[in-house]
């Protein structure tokens, strides 16, 4: 089996994020060209289309990690973990292990007021993106239940196309052209969402992890209490 783990490195220090201690890298491994910059994504409750991105902070077993925004007057919602990839996809099995520690903290998503949730999600576009450039697996993991070094999996083999919807919702089985608006204030692709996962996966410009509940980026953040977010790694095999 051909595996290619993004995430990598070794131990060194720690630093204090809010009021949780998470170790970090004094340095890279200078020889290990799959390390990449990972940066946590924050839309604002008050401005939909404020975003502020910041490099998440990189932990001693090689993966990445951040604390979640507590809601005030102005309130950041987490929205997306993710890495530049810039590769083919097609018949991997992409495996996410991640951890969250909390302390008496309440997760809240942005808008919906639904159970927040966090699951893999793959980009195809860099700058303008059309409904068919997102894509999700629907078997995403709660949050407020989530303990440590719990694996999140996602296949992108022919047969578990049912598994994965775009933007608008609509599975990557749907052979269908949409037209019309869409649910981004965009007009549908001249292609179906088969197609269009299809050709996403040739071409996938970003990977990570994204946050949100029935919306799934919508983000999340806190009502109380302190909790962090670690991916240990992301390994995507053939």
């Amino acid at each position: 089996m051909n595996i290619k783990k993004i995430l990598v490195g070794t131990a060194a220090g720690a630093v204090m994020l809010g009021s949780m201690a998470i170790p970090v890298l004094a340095a890279k491994p200078a020889n290990d060209v799959l390390v990449k910059n990972w940066f946590v994504y924050n839309r604002s409750s008050d401005f939909a289309k404020l975003w502020d991105d910041n490099k998440a902070t990189v932990l001693d077993n090689g993966g990445v990690g951040f604390t979640f925004n507590n809601v005030g007057a102005t309130t950041w919602y987490t929205a997306y973990l993710k890495a530049h990839y810039n590769g083919d996809l097609t018949g991997k099995t992409i495996t996410a292990n991640v951890s969250v520690t909390e302390d008496n903290a309440t997760f809240v998503t942005r808008g919906d007021g639904s159970t927040s949730t966090v699951g893999i999600v793959i980009k195809s576009a860099e700058g303008n993106w059309g409904v068919n450039d997102y894509w999700w697996p629907t078997n995403r993991q709660l949050l407020s239940a989530l303990g440590t070094d719990v694996d999140i999996i996602a296949s992108t083999s022919d047969s578990n196309r049912a598994n994965w919807i775009n933007i608008c919702g609509l599975p990557a089985t749907d052979a269908t052209i949409h037209s019309g608006p869409d649910c981004v204030g965009g007009t549908y692709p001249a292609e179906s969402p088969y197609d269009g996962f299809t050709n996403a996966l040739k071409n996938v410009k970003e990977v990570g992890l994204s946050f949100g509940g029935s919306g799934y980026a919508r983000g999340v953040a806190l009502t109380g209490g302190t909790a962090s977010f670690q991916l240990n790694s992301f390994t995507v095999a053939e």
